[in-house]
């Protein structure tokens, strides 16, 4: 169980006059992470809504290894269409409830956060390889549909 998730990073793309398949899109990202075959790397589908409590809702590719989770959107808006994707970083229950305590919690939640050379470099190689997957699967589409990335 976590709690409390923090936006770390986001970019988005977007593409005028093009309709895509989320579907398909995700199941090629899907596809893509199991062939580099991960460790503890869990992928799934969450709906999240799109404002308050009744608005309709958006379905995300989750993909989350230990506390990161990167949340991947592929849709439609109006004619256009974009791709998206979110980096939040949660804490753990334990770090949670150890920063709540009155006076020595947070100094406590901080160490019990330090990682070591390892854990870093495997965090790194995630957030990196992640990135790199979905932009990857972005350009393919683009020129697959004939379209230029705009160079940011």
């Amino acid at each position: 169980m976590a709690t409390e998730k923090s936006i770390v990073a986001h970019s988005s793309f977007h593409f005028e006059d093009l309709q895509l398949s989320s579907q398909k899109f995700y199941q090629s990202v899907e596809d893509t992470l199991n062939s580099f075959e991960y460790p503890n790397l869990r992928v799934t589908r969450v709906n999240l809504s799109e404002g308050t409590f009744i608005t309709s809702s958006r379905e995300y590719l989750c993909i989350q290894h230990k506390e990161h989770l990167f949340y991947v959107c592929a849709a439609p808006f109006g004619r256009s269409y974009f791709i998206s994707w979110w980096l939040k970083e949660e804490l753990s229950l334990w770090t949670f409830i150890l920063s709540i305590i009155p006076f020595f919690g947070e100094r406590w939640a901080r160490n019990s956060m330090k990682k070591t050379f390892y854990q870093q470099d495997s965090e790194d190689l995630f957030l990196q390889s992640i990135k790199k997957i979905v932009e990857a699967l972005v350009e393919k589409v683009t020129s697959d549909k004939g379209f230029r990335l705009a160079q940011a």
